[in-house]
Formats: structure tokens, sequence, C-alpha cells
């Protein structure tokens, strides 16, 4: 990871074969109990954590013991970069090694070396199959790395965890702001602003509802432009800037949603379809509902629609789309995939206030999406520091003595 020229007083380099051992423990999950268990899909995507797990009893072909501190790197598809550091025994699936460090080297240096994205890289480039692709040992064995006295390792160690743990309160904040939101989503969008009410009604499949508002169908205070596929000779890739044949950014479906708008990689020269700055676009194949703003004039193919609200206001419009995902789930219908129609999305039940309390729902929402969105900045930061900063450690560019920094004298 750095030149042996450049090697920091008292480093060496190492194949990482020499500082860790593949663990071959394998055992039948039968009358296993409730054990942990850890399959692919409880590995966050880049997350370097768990998201969850499962027990023995759910599982039932053999697996692979693993003890606390040990270092669970997905082989399958290693690009996902599907790495965690046991917090508990347990099993996992056998896609998954267990990684234990040897003599001289500490298991959280082991767990933030194997979770570098250089490391992830070595390992895929390294790795064998087409569709499923998987990590060899074999070759992932002879990666050499930057290893530091013991000493250093716990250093560098304790740094990484620090933001490591900064991740994730910021993951616990997201993850309450967005429970949060999703009760108030529904309590305003179906019983209003608080004390705001004394009469009810109720409203057919909809429940008990303020007896001011009205029940309309989406067509009646939006238009809803249907996307269409245009001839494929018209479409080609796209990153950016302008074609220069009078065209537009092209999306076919929710792939290309962002985490605000989306991001087309593709240009159309003769869209049949168009969505306009200030629309919202929502996904009419699975996931049914998923819904994007648009910040600039895209064509949209079949698997989109754009609604643009002209009976209310368009941040009511975008919260109201959002609560109407449950009702999404239950007219969503085809035989190969989930998909809805024209008429399902023009007539989607939409509870609608008055104006002023429509505009305060929307405001008190937009509020929770504002604090919800610097949380989510944050935590992109500190996943770039933590990227940045392991790369500095782990190679001996900056510099570690007792929990102090500092930069070494490398050209």
């Amino acid at each position: 990871m750095v030149s042996e020229t450049h090697m920091p007083p008292g480093w060496r380099l190492a194949a990482f074969g020499e500082c860790a051992v593949l663990v071959r423990d394998t055992v039948s999950p039968t009358n296993l109990g409730d054990m942990p268990y850890v399959g692919l899909e409880h590995v966050g995507e880049g997350t370097l954590s768990l998201a969850s797990s499962g027990v023995a009893t759910e599982v039932t072909s053999t697996k692979s013991r693993f003890i606390s501190n040990d270092v669970l790197f997905g082989k399958l598809r290693p690009y996902l970069r599907k790495v965690a550091r046991a917090r508990f025994d347990g099993i996992c699936s056998t896609d998954i090694w267990v990684v234990r460090p040897t003599e001289g080297v500490d298991a959280g240096y082991l767990f933030h070396v194997m979770a570098s994205q250089k490391f992830v890289d070595a390992a895929t480039r390294g790795s064998e199959g087409t569709k499923m692709p998987r990590a060899k040992w074999d070759l992932v064995s002879r990666i050499r790395l930057s290893l530091p006295p013991l000493e250093e390792q716990r250093c560098i160690t304790t740094m990484l965890d620090s933001i490591d743990d900064a991740i994730e309160r910021t993951d616990e904040v997201i993850a309450a702001i967005e429970q949060l939101k999703d009760s108030l989503l529904h309590e305003l969008l179906t019983r209003g602003v608080p004390g705001w009410h004394t009469e009810w009604k109720e409203a057919r499949g909809l429940g008990t509802v303020p007896a001011s508002w009205d029940v309309v169908q989406l067509g009646d205070v939006a238009d809803v432009v249907m996307g269409q596929s245009p001839p494929g000779k018209t479409v080609s890739g796209w990153s950016g800037g302008n074609c220069g044949d009078g065209g537009l950014p092209f999306i076919q479906g929710n792939a290309e949603f962002g985490a605000k708008y989306p991001s087309p990689i593709k240009w159309c020269s003769r869209p049949l379809k168009v969505a306009r700055c200030g629309d919202i676009l929502i996904s009419l194949r699975a996931p049914v509902g998923e819904t994007s703003r648009v910040d600039r004039t895209l064509g949209i193919g079949r698997g989109l629609a754009a609604i643009h609200f002209t009976g209310v206001a368009e941040a009511f419009g975008w919260h109201a789309l959002n609560q109407a995902k449950r009702a999404f789930d239950r007219i969503a219908q085809g035989s190969t995939f989930e998909a809805i129609g024209s008429n399902e999305l023009r007539s989607l039940p939409i509870l609608l206030p008055p104006l002023a309390e429509h505009c305060a729902i929307a405001a008190t929402l937009d509020s929770i999406d504002a604090t919800l969105e610097r949380a989510r900045e944050e935590r992109t930061a500190l996943r770039s520091l933590k990227t940045s900063t392991a790369d500095a450690l782990l190679t001996g560019r900056l510099r570690t003595a007792l929990g102090r920094w500092s930069m070494p004298n490398v050209p």
C-alpha cells in the first residue's frame, strides 16, 4: 500500500496471508436453536456494519462458525463491500469469509484493512465468475499491505473506530427522524393538524377524516403525463452536457432516482414524453410509487409518469404522493411484475384539506425533510472522512503516536 522506500520506521510490508487466517469451522445449524445467523442480506452494502441478523432455526444448510471480533467479508460480489466486525458469536453463510488475525495483528486493525476500498478493489480484481463473481482466498492472501507495530495498530484502530462510532450515531439519528416522519406523514395527512378539528366523517376506504376535508382523485388536482418509450435508435449514453442534437436527458425508471433529484445516464434525441422542472416523477413499476422531484426538463420512458399539481401546492402534493405509497401497494398489478396504469394512477384518492391547513401540513413535513437531509449530508461527510483518514493511516502517510496525530515527511 506504500512503497518500501517510504515505509515509516518500524513498519514492514507483509502479505495479507501472514496477517490473517481464513477460519474453516463449518457446522450444521440443526439443534443450534436461536444462535445468531448472518447472511449476506444482513450485511450493509458499504456501511461496514450488520443491518440485522437472523437465527439458526431459519436456515438448514452448512454454515460457518464465527466468534466475536472476527471479520466477516462477503466473498460473493466483493465489490459490494459487505464487510463487518462480529460483535457476538454465531454462524454465517458460506459466502461470507470468517477471517481472524494472526499473532501480532490487532483485530480492529485487520477489520479496517479489509474494509478499505483498496483492499476491496484488490479482492474484486482477483475474483472469478461472470454473473456471480467470488473472491479467491489464495489470491487475496498475496495482497501486500503496510503493517505497523502492534501499539500503533491499536492507535489507528481507536481513531478509525471513533469515526465509525460517529457514523453509527448519525445512522441512529437518521432512523429516528425517518420514523418520526413516517408517523407524522400518516397522522397529518389523515387526521390533520392536531387541535384544528372537532368534527369528523367517514371516507370510503380511507377511514375517519376531518369533516372539512374533501376526497378528490389525483387526476382532479394534477396533470398526469404517462411516460412512453422512444425508438431505441434515439437513445444513447450520456455523461452530462448537451449532446447538440436538440434532445433531452432521458430516464426510463426509478433506478436513476437520486437522493433528491434524478441522475440520468442516457440522452434521447426525440423524446415522446417530457417531465418539466417542478414536476414529480412517480414509478409505475416495482417498486411502485417511488417518487423524485424534477430539477430540469427530462424525457421519460414508460416506467414513469410526471405529475404536475395544479389544484394544490406542490409541496403538499409531494407529501400526499409519498403517503399514497400504501395505496399503490394495494392497486399494483401485473403477472410478470407489479405495475400500475394510467387509470389507477389518475383515480388515486387524495385527502384534500383547505388551503391554509394543507400549507401548514406541508411546512411541517418540509421542516422534517430538511432536518433529515442535513443528517444525511453529515453522514456522507463522515463516510468521506473515514475513507480518506483510513487510507492515510493504513499507509503511514498519517502517523499516530500514543493517540496523537502527526504527518510524516514522505514525498
